[in-house]
């Protein structure tokens, strides 16, 4: 006769692969039933899709602008990746990731909204959104916030990168250095041309000045150096 405990111990391991199964039965239903809302034309599929939020595209577009290091409205980005969705569901096979695809169509929105900004401002003009309303109670001008905003997301990915991480997600410097295997001085460099960037659009008197004292800086240091290896 089996004892309780090896009594509990069979009935734990018959129990375990039905919860298992139970639990992949529900992902398999969840994804085919995502997957079902890509199906039919793109205007059909963009109906369905804009409906709240059934793809959770919202949470893939604040993964990637935090990713990527971007400063981009989400709400313009969530739009403009649900129509990526619409126009490429077709493309989506069965054997395909849904999440890769749907992330793939987020990192698509993002890179077409930054050469659309880029285009804008060679033309003198830009585009309103939800940035507008930030900046006018901080005293910025609208149209000088998106420029500096689509400059800093020009701005070498490194460089953008050292600068989000300290004064967007705010990061220890420190931590920072090590875990990029920099110096502090460099993470430092990095964060500064990035903020410059921006700077320049911002505050263009400001930035001239901060940029004049650097070069002074750097002139007398030179001179200093000079001094030193004449003696």
């Amino acid at each position: 006769m089996e004892s309780e405990r090896e009594l509990a111990a069979r009935h734990r391991a018959q129990r375990t692969p039905k919860t298992k199964s139970r639990s992949s039965a529900a992902r398999s239903s969840t994804s085919s039933r995502d997957r079902a809302l890509l199906f039919g034309t793109p205007r059909e599929v963009l109906a369905r899709i804009s409906a709240g939020d059934p793809l959770d595209l919202r949470a893939r577009v604040a993964a990637h602008l935090s990713e990527a290091c971007l400063l981009i409205d989400a709400d313009r980005l969530q739009v403009r990746a649900l129509a990526h969705c619409a126009r490429r569901a077709l493309q989506l096979r069965a054997s395909d990731s849904l999440d890769a695809f749907l992330r793939a169509r987020v990192a698509d929105a993002a890179e077409e909204l930054m050469r659309e900004d880029r285009e804008a401002l060679r033309n003198g003009r830009s585009s309103s959104g939800a940035l507008d309303e930030l900046a006018l109670p901080l005293g910025l001008d609208p149209a000088r916030a998106r420029e500096a905003c689509a400059r800093f997301n020009d701005s070498d990915s490194t460089d953008r990168e050292a600068c989000f991480q300290l004064l967007v997600v705010g990061a220890d410097i420190d931590e920072l250095a090590r875990a990029k295997q920099q110096t502090v001085t460099e993470v430092a460099r990095r964060a500064r041309r990035a903020l410059e960037s921006a700077l320049t659009v911002l505050d263009p008197a400001g930035a001239r000045a901060h940029e004049d004292t650097a070069n002074g800086r750097s002139k007398t240091d030179t001179k200093a150096s000079s001094t030193r290896s004449k003696r």
